[in-house]
Parts: C-alpha cells; structure tokens; sequence
C-alpha cells in the first residue's frame, strides 16, 4: 500500500518496482547458469497488480468481520486477494 501527498510520484514508484521485479523474475526464469540460481535469485518473484477502490464497498466486504456467536471469520475482498496471492 502507497500512501502520500497527490502528485508524489506513488504511482510511478510503483510501476518501477513491479517492472523491476517482473524483470529479474523473467532473467532468473531465462538464466542457465546454475552458480546464479544457487545464489538465491529465485527471490525475485512475478508481480501482479490487484487494485481495488475501497470507497465503493462497505468496510465489512472491504475486510470481512468476525461472528460472535458463531465463531466464524467472513473474508472480505482484502482477506481473499492476499489469501489468493499466498496460494499462488
């Protein structure tokens, strides 16, 4: 999550690290030499941007909630892109 003044350059920040990751992910993915992927560059994985606008949903679909009587955890739209992105 970006956060800063309109005009900040939080967008372009982000563009530059997605493409930077995207690219070694890509060169690590192409590489053939052995000793380079030993040296843990499998680090750098695929970027994938999700954007959301949290002003066009309630807070619980935004988050999800907790049921008291229950017990139970709803995923909200937050709780199912990160658990997409860990499965993944």
């Amino acid at each position: 999550m970006l956060v800063g003044p309109s005009f900040g350059g939080k967008t372009t920040v982000k563009d530059v690290l997605m493409k930077s990751y995207n690219k070694l992910n890509a060169d690590y993915n192409e590489c053939e030499d052995q000793k380079m992927k030993e040296r843990g560059l499998e680090m750098w994985q695929a970027v994938e941007e999700k954007i959301i606008n949290p002003k066009s949903i309630n807070i619980v679909e935004l988050f999800g909630e907790f049921h008291e009587v229950t017990q139970t955890f709803t995923d909200g739209l937050a709780s199912y892109i990160m658990r997409e992105a860990v499965n993944n």
